[in-house]
């Protein structure tokens, strides 16, 4: 695992031992989809890309793919909601087929990538 990718890992394993992730998730403003009205009233499918352990979609109705290459990890620290599909994927190399999303969501994640144009690109792609 690369020195960022354990960073980002250590970070939330340390947090879930502090704070219990659902906690987290009812309590911090940032994880609430009523505060992202554009999104929370989205029609469609929608890839949530580097959505760490939990997606800014959690409790919405909308129809969601999150991604996150550290996944298989984060499952271990936290609970997920039903309504949206977890998977373990890189964002410069994702597993869909071209257009099959009618939105993208990345936030903060741009900057973790090693080829953010290639990141770019596929988001390109998928929507």
């Amino acid at each position: 695992m690369e020195n960022k990718a354990k960073f980002e890992l250590e970070f939330w394993v340390n947090l879930s031992k502090s704070i219990d992730l659902n906690t987290l998730r009812s309590i911090e403003d940032t994880w609430k989809i009523d505060n992202f009205p554009e999104l929370r009233d989205r029609k469609g499918k929608g890839l949530d890309l580097g959505s760490g352990p939990l997606s800014v979609f959690e409790g919405s109705k909308n129809n969601i793919i999150a991604v996150d290459p550290l996944m298989d990890e984060y499952n271990k620290i936290c609970e997920k909601s039903s309504n949206i599909k977890y998977l373990k994927a890189d964002g410069e190399n994702l597993p869909f087929k071209d257009k099959e999303f009618d939105y993208v969501y990345c936030c903060n994640v741009i900057d973790h990538t090693p080829n953010p144009e290639k990141m770019v690109n596929e988001m390109k792609r998928l929507a």
